[in-house]
């Protein structure tokens, strides 16, 4: 590891360009060496086109954001671009002695990744392990990602958050400790 940090995420995607580039770029000095870049996102992605293929409202304009591209200009370094949870599993994947696995997310939405034979499930559409938008019936919540009644309205971590802190009488120790790390 060269260096460590948090920042907060700009809402907006050409402002994530910029201050993903700023931070790559930055780092080049401390490692002339910077050879591979693995950027983990939100939203369906195309793995052979650094492409967002679909992504939910929580960031504007984020389908279709050219990611590999974009950094690639700005850096000179070509990414490889693939889901947050994908990449996630992958990881676990990595630093376990599974043949495959699957690894769940829960926070501001609900994902997943998978891994068979350590390769990455992504589907015909970087869709596979879009658990978060499966339909609970009964369920009349609409989702960031414009159906009513995914899974995610009712069970992530943020909607949990949300109700907790609407209604704190009801508070719970596990209910704390489940969304204390969510912002």
């Amino acid at each position: 590891m060269i260096d460590s940090g948090i920042i907060d995420t700009p809402k907006e995607a050409d402002l994530i360009i910029k201050k993903v580039s700023g931070i790559i770029n930055g780092l080049s000095p401390k490692s002339k060496s910077i050879t591979s870049l693995g950027i983990a996102s939100a939203g369906r992605c195309d793995e052979k086109t650094g492409i967002i293929r679909y992504a939910t409202k929580h960031i504007e304009n984020w389908t279709g954001m050219p990611i590999g591209k974009r950094i690639h200009e700005s850096t000179g370094i070509l990414p490889l671009v693939n889901n947050d949870a994908n990449l996630a599993a992958y990881g676990q994947w990595k630093r376990s002695k599974e043949s495959s696995l699957v690894l769940l997310t829960i926070g501001t939405g609900i994902g997943a990744g998978i891994i068979i034979d350590g390769k990455i499930v992504q589907g015909a559409f970087g869709g596979a392990a879009e658990v978060g938008h499966v339909i609970v019936p009964g369920n009349n919540e609409h989702c960031t990602c414009s159906k009513c009644g995914c899974i995610e309205t009712i069970a992530s971590a943020k909607v949990l958050k949300e109700k907790l802190d609407s209604q704190p009488q009801e508070e719970t120790k596990m209910m704390q400790e489940f969304t204390s790390n969510i912002a």
